[in-house]
């Protein structure tokens, strides 16, 4: 009878080990979650900032209109002028 019952005691442990495991993964889940909801969060605001910043950017360089790339390098009718760099 002694070994029936450390067998049903052995039983009931390893029972009560798995709930306890399957306690943790389930915290560990929701933890995972909802770092992961935060990081979209951010990732949402960072996209959001981005957009009025090249917004404000195509905003301001709409009003420069450049020359002809060749009159830029010092390359006009006749003349050849080096890259820089």
């Amino acid at each position: 009878m002694a070994i029936l019952r450390k067998l049903k005691l052995g039983a009931r442990l390893a029972r009560g080990f798995g709930l306890l495991m399957a306690v943790l993964l389930a915290a560990s889940l929701v933890q995972m979650t909802q770092q992961n909801a935060a990081l979209v969060e951010q990732s949402a605001a960072a996209a959001q900032s981005l957009k009025m910043q090249s917004e404000q950017l195509a905003e301001v360089v709409r009003h420069f209109k450049l020359e002809d790339t060749a009159v830029l390098l010092g390359r006009g009718p006749g003349r050849h002028a080096a890259l820089p760099g």
